[in-house]
């Protein structure tokens, strides 16, 4: 890993049946288990497509389905992916170009709870298109406003 990991911050926001819980520095080093390294210590990365890659490092996980929630310490962005668990190979989306903007969009979803305002989502996901960068805009719709 090239860059160190940054201050993680412990938390769970829920909106409806989505949500995403992070770990603390402390919490997130057993999260690594399955995903970076194995029960016994051995590492689980590899270098080809589809592959967990060396670098990548869960951070939370996505409390609908799972899924791990994790950054890249390869990138001095350090951008924050997500990815579907069990499918054979990890595809991941890029959710945030950044950490702190992965954690200002978490913010803005508990400011928003916090005043009521939730429950009308465009004022809300227009602000966390300006804190995600690049980031796959949908995986922050689909969190604050399901189709279902």
């Amino acid at each position: 890993m090239e860059f160190e990991l940054p201050e993680l911050i412990e938390r769970e926001v829920e909106v409806g049946m989505s949500g995403l819980l992070t770990y603390s520095n402390e919490g997130s080093e057993k999260e690594q288990l399955g995903y970076s390294v194995s029960i016994k210590g051995e590492p689980l990365f590899g270098f080809e497509e589809g592959d967990w890659q060396e670098g990548w490092y869960v951070i939370g996980r996505d409390t609908l389905l799972g899924d791990p929630v994790f950054i890249d310490l390869n990138d001095s962005d350090i951008p924050v992916f997500k990815a579907a668990h069990g499918m054979g190979t990890w595809n991941e989306v890029c959710v945030s170009d950044t950490y702190s903007g992965f954690l200002d969009s978490l913010s803005a979803i508990e400011r928003s709870k916090e005043s009521g305002k939730i429950n009308e989502p465009g004022s809300l996901l227009t602000e966390i298109k300006s804190l995600i960068g690049d980031g796959e805009f949908q995986f922050w719709q689909l969190m604050i406003d399901p189709p279902f």
